[in-house]
């Protein structure tokens, strides 16, 4: 079993989270991530079928850590933006829900709008469909 399971390891961050992970000696699993769209159910067969290969593929870790989601800042379908930056980080914690792993959810500064200084407070400011996809998905 992995000691840190990372979801969207081949991305941006992921890979990124993943060197510093294993230059620091841990047992890394990449997973890729499901996908979802804005319609996406926990009621659906699909959800059910991912929420349990990501739940069997954490088993035993320590941690997860979700780098996955569309980073495009400038994009127009929010449907598959809601689906991979606020479903996803909903299923994941659903499918590691009771399993004892800590849960890390990478998201993006746009969450709380155009500042000039972020804070760590929940208050959110979303200005795009991008920034109102990591602020549901921070909420959920």
């Amino acid at each position: 079993m992995a000691e840190v399971v990372v979801l969207g390891a081949s991305g941006f961050v992921g890979s990124t989270v993943v060197a510093a992970l294993r230059a620091a000696g841990a047992d890394v699993t990449a997973l890729s991530a499901p996908r979802l769209r804005a319609s996406s159910s926990p009621e659906s067969a699909h959800w059910q079928h991912e929420m349990d290969r990501v739940g069997t593929a954490c088993a035993g870790a320590t941690a997860v850590v979700n780098c996955a989601g569309i980073a495009d800042a400038a994009g127009i379908d929010e449907d598959a933006m809601i689906g991979a930056n606020a479903r996803l980080p909903e299923l994941v914690a659903q499918a590691t829900d009771g399993m004892g792993v800590r849960l890390v959810h990478v998201s993006s500064c746009a969450v709380q709008g155009n500042r000039a200084v972020l804070d760590e407070s929940d208050e959110t400011s979303p200005f795009s469909a991008y920034s109102r996809s990591k602020s549901d998905g921070e909420r959920r």
